[in-house]
């Protein structure tokens, strides 16, 4: 990401952090990228290669587990979006994809809700990025 955007991505991060509370989440029902689809989404900034970078109003909470969708709307290719929901272990500064959801230009869409291990997260990483003012000053960044 260029200066300017990463000034834009802390911009859009302090305004998703000052939205609406996270509602709890039923136990055991884990939202899927089909449940975050129609959004509403707040921009995060432009990547490198052109693509739109969003992420996702509606965030659920299960103790220190926060989800949320990330949305990446590509300027070319044939895919047009891609919709990937993560698990962020704000206790632990760790972080999985849990399912991904992804649109071509001619309309085909694929899925996947299979989730991934928790890592840990890189220090000046997206996530990393997104763990402060999701979760808070206290997280850590591994």
């Amino acid at each position: 990401m260029t200066t300017s955007a990463l000034a834009r991505l802390a911009c859009a991060l302090a305004l998703a952090a000052a939205l609406a509370g996270q509602p709890a989440r039923a136990q055991d029902v884990a939202p899927d990228a089909s449940a975050f689809q129609r959004g509403p989404w707040a921009e995060l900034g432009t990547l490198d290669d052109g693509a739109t970078l969003s992420i996702s109003e509606a965030r659920y909470r299960d103790g220190a587990v926060l989800t949320f969708a990330l949305r990446t709307e590509y300027a070319e290719g044939d895919t047009a979006s891609a919709i990937e929901v993560f698990e962020l272990d704000c206790a632990a500064a760790r972080a999985r994809r849990i399912s991904a959801a992804v649109a071509r230009r001619n309309g085909e869409m694929t899925g996947s809700n299979q989730p991934g291990a928790f890592e840990t997260y890189p220090q000046g990483s997206v996530m990393a990025q997104l763990a402060e003012p999701l979760c808070g000053p206290s997280t850590g960044s591994g």
